[in-house]
Parts: C-alpha cells; structure tokens; sequence
C-alpha cells in the first residue's frame, strides 16, 4: 500500500488489480484501471515516488516497476535484477530526501545497495561500518 500525497489517497496492488481509497470526504474504494503490462505477481512493496507522479512497486528480487499517475496510469519495467541472493528477507524503504531507494539483505557482503531514481541500475552502497548482524 502506498500513500499519494497529491490526491489524498491510497493505492493497493491486488492480484485483481490497482485500488485506490480516496481519503477526503467520505472514504471510497474504487479500482484503476491501468494499462501497460503490470508486474506479473502483485507481491512488493510499494512507494509514492512524488517528484515523478507515480507509485513504485518494489519486489524482493530487486525488480522495480513504475505505474504512472497520469490520466491513463500505465505500467512500466524500470529496473531489473541481479541482486545479491541468499541472506534473510530483504528490506527496502523509499529515502526521498535522497531520491534513492535503498536495499538490504543480511548476512551477505555487500548487501547494502541503492538505486537512484529516476535511474535503473542498482549499486552498492557505501556504508562506513559494516552490515547489521541477525540475531
């Protein structure tokens, strides 16, 4: 789920769809319709990518779709893998104050990485101390 904050609302990547609950007012489901070619599994997590108007659905493999907020929202592929496998669950956050959104795996070397949007590769991190250790 994840908050647009130019129309007060939130949007729900289903396995039927996208839906949006208006927030102002009476709250309101309803799906958007969307056109382009959507993430094949609805699993990820998603982001409001404000500067660019679209919601940003990230899933664990390090795949980065884009669903534009237009007047006909359409899908579209903007980064793709490898990242690193193994490890425990990943983590991903959206860090708009840099316009990145970093990644996380641990137990593995290197498993920090970012990918600057609006950009399409993702890269290591620098981190001046090592990785967090699962416990």
């Amino acid at each position: 789920m994840a908050y647009d904050d130019l129309r007060d609302r939130l949007v729900v990547r289903e396995s039927a769809g996208v839906w949006q609950l208006t927030l102002s007012g009476t709250p309101t489901w309803s799906q958007l319709p969307t056109s382009g070619t959507p993430p094949p599994q609805p699993q990820g997590d998603l982001f409001f990518d404000s500067p660019r108007d679209r919601i940003l659905q990230v899933r664990a493999d390090g795949t980065v779709w884009a669903l534009s907020m237009g007047a006909t929202p359409t899908w579209t592929s903007i980064a793709n893998p490898p990242l690193p496998t193994g490890g425990h669950s990943p983590r991903i956050a959206h860090d708009a104050a840099r316009d990145r959104l970093p990644w996380f795996r641990s137990s593995r070397p290197n498993a920090t990485l970012g990918l600057p949007l609006p950009g399409a590769t993702w890269a290591v991190m620098a981190c001046d101390r090592g990785s967090p250790k699962v416990r």
